[in-house]
């Protein structure tokens, strides 16, 4: 076929040329960024809880919490460095510490 086009082109000069070969446009993946201030406050409206710990308290308990608190992030759609912030904020006494 390319031998065919190639004679057909030297045979007619003012045949047009075929369009070039369109590149695909891949989107721009942006992360989201809030304006206002991460929902530290809302948070607890969701189910999130805050952490304490003991010296009894079990590497179990921490993980329930753990996971409890990610699905609330999840459900409210937090951004990476808000997951971070109101996680934070829910550590309390020696839990911070730990």
């Amino acid at each position: 076929m390319s031998e065919w086009f190639l004679e057909f082109v030297r045979t007619n000069p003012t045949a047009p040329q075929p369009p070039p070969p369109q590149v695909p446009i891949v989107p721009q993946v942006i992360n989201p960024i809030r304006l206002s201030k991460p929902p530290v406050d809302k948070i607890r409206k969701y189910g999130a809880e805050e952490f304490r710990a003991t010296v009894d308290d079990d590497a179990e308990r921490a993980e329930f919490w753990l996971e409890n608190t990610i699905r609330v992030f999840d459900v409210m759609s937090l951004t990476p460095d808000e997951c971070i912030k109101c996680a934070v904020s829910l550590l309390r006494d020696t839990a911070y510490n730990w």
